[in-house]
């Protein structure tokens, strides 16, 4: 089993394999993986999703097994094996709405909504404080438009309503990244 960082890099069959970016297309998460033969040498370049295979070479065969991005501003990840995985299917939520002190999960790391304000120009924005592992790690501040990644999924803030004090996020069905 391999894990690769967005804008990471590994070696894998004698290749260099670089996760460029992670994309939504019609609801359906891939992620873009360049192949190269050597260092500055001309990639091989395609989106792939969960299941599909990547032959590098003869008898070097690996499956995209996982792709994860959650949080707000963070890089995912893909995980690649040798064993094709299962098809998942699951419930993905189109849209949520997030009241005073509400939480997100993004695994180790959790966003809280603290408080939602305008500012002197009025802009209106949202304050989340994050947890790292239940530890307090900081804050940061959404508005409207701006993408945060919900079970590897691009969510937008499509409105932020300040009498109600409730962000609404709408998920992509197309999202793509940018470098």
């Amino acid at each position: 089993m391999y894990t690769i960082k967005e804008g990471g890099q590994i070696t894998l069959c004698g290749k260099i394999v670089i996760l460029d970016g992670i994309w939504s297309d019609q609801g359906i998460t891939k992620a873009d993986i360049s192949i190269l033969d050597r260092q500055n040498s001309k990639p091989i370049t395609a989106g792939y999703q969960v299941g599909d295979e990547i032959k590098f070479k003869k008898g070097c065969v690996y499956y995209v097994n996982a792709i994860f991005k959650n949080g707000i501003g963070k890089p995912g990840e893909v995980i690649l094996t040798e064993d094709n995985p299962p098809r998942m299917s699951g419930i993905i939520e189109k849209q949520f709405t997030l009241t005073i002190n509400d939480n997100i999960d993004f695994g180790d790391t959790t966003a809280i909504l603290k408080s939602i304000y305008a500012d002197e120009g009025g802009l209106v924005e949202a304050k989340l404080s994050l947890e790292f592992n239940k530890i307090e790690a900081g804050s940061t501040f959404l508005k409207s438009g701006d993408i945060i990644w919900k079970h590897s999924k691009p969510y937008i803030l499509k409105n932020i309503n300040l009498q109600k004090n409730t962000l609404e996020f709408e998920i992509m069905e197309n999202y793509y990244y940018s470098k």
